[in-house]
């Protein structure tokens, strides 16, 4: 995993629905919770901003209750959902209930030249929906830890950020409540700034598609990817695995996936220990139905070798791609390998594609090294 600046020569699943009726499917694992605590968030951060204390009670409360009953208990920890763009509060009060189906700001019907804010449109991509095999999988994965376990990860101090800039697409179902269509989607490629304090309770977000003025993280809820929490966990893979499926027990529809999807949240957008972050890949390689894909590509074009799972319930192939010589991580991508019920996403369709080009620490919120 590269830490600061991007390689030579570079530059969360789907967002929220504001309206429609509700999907036939749930979203992906884990990806509840975040909607909820990030909802929670900015309802207080406006309610604090302009109402009485008595009127900020009451409106978080309801609001709290209704989350609930969509969506089950509040849990008072929170995971870090990389492809979900984070709604305005007009937009996520909408869709508290109907998420992951209609449209969101910036997106275009795929075929279309381009988006607003530099959004570029055009075809979705496509990718082999057959690819992968267990044979070399776990090799892979502990070449790839070997690679891991040799950058240099100094501490982060308590008053520093955690800086990831990365360059993401989306393609989803939008739903027209007025006609009844679904059309397919595709948010461009755009940039996705994240700023995060070692205890996870101060953060800031820029997407420049949706939320370019950028919007708050901070967040009283325990963060079970905080730096500081992540530096106590054990660095043997079979305890770590095993804290990791207790961690999230109860989360997704197949713990398995869960716990794949967990490390994915990880490498993706943290800065990881390095003896953890070798860790947690020798932990992947233990993963029930882990596989090798020989040839996968990032958001930006560049080409390499993936670690990935299928996940059963939803025919969508979860991706971690490296470099295929000297096995940093490049990003992540989800691939529909087979027609999802009632979707209209055919089979190869890449439904997110992520790549990282910046992992620093700065010293204040929303520097940028």
């Amino acid at each position: 995993m590269r830490i600061n600046g991007a390689r030579p020569g570079e530059t969360g699943r789907q967002p929220d629905a504001p309206f429609g009726p509700p999907p036939t499917r749930d979203l992906p694992a884990g990806r509840h919770d975040f909607h909820r605590e990030r909802l929670m968030t900015m309802i207080e951060q406006e309610n604090r901003a302009g109402s009485t204390p008595d009127a900020r009670e009451n409106s978080v409360a309801s609001t709290r209750d209704a989350a609930t009953a969509a969506t089950g208990p509040i849990r008072r920890w929170r995971m870090p959902r990389l492809s979900i763009a984070v709604p305005t509060v007009a937009t996520a009060l909408a869709g508290l209930i109907v998420v992951g189906l209609a449209l969101s700001p910036g997106g275009d019907p795929v075929g279309s030249s381009a988006g607003p804010d530099g959004a570029t449109g055009g075809p979705v991509q496509i990718a082999d929906p057959d690819a992968g095999t267990p044979e070399g999988a776990a090799a892979l994965l502990d070449e790839i830890a070997l690679v891991a376990a040799t950058d240099h990860t100094g501490p982060v101090r308590p008053d520093q950020f955690i800086y990831v800039e990365s360059q993401i697409a989306n393609t989803y179902e939008s739903h027209n409540a007025d006609t009844g269509e679904t059309s397919l989607v595709r948010q461009g490629l755009h940039k996705r700034q994240v700023w995060l304090s070692p205890d996870g309770h101060r953060g800031w977000l820029i997407d420049s598609l949706n939320e370019p003025a950028g919007i708050t993280l901070d967040s009283d809820v325990e963060y079970i990817a905080a730096y500081d929490r992540l530096v106590t966990l054990p660095t043997d893979p079979p305890a770590l695995l095993e804290w990791i499926y207790a961690e999230t027990r109860g989360q997704g529809n197949d713990p398995d996936h869960q716990a794949f999807t967990t490390i994915g949240d990880l490498i993706g957008e943290q800065y990881l220990p390095a003896e953890l972050s070798a860790a947690l890949y020798r932990a992947a390689a233990s993963i029930p139905g882990v596989l090798l894909v020989d040839d996968a590509t990032d958001a930006i074009g560049r080409s390499g070798v993936a670690v990935a799972r299928i996940e059963e319930s939803t025919g969508v192939r979860h991706e971690w791609i490296f470099d295929r010589e000297d096995h940093t991580y490049l990003g992540s991508r989800s691939v529909h390998t087979t027609a999802v019920p009632d979707s209209i996403i055919p089979a190869g369709t890449v439904t997110f594609s992520q790549a990282v080009v910046t992992r620093a620490i700065v010293d204040e919120i929303k520097q940028v090294p």
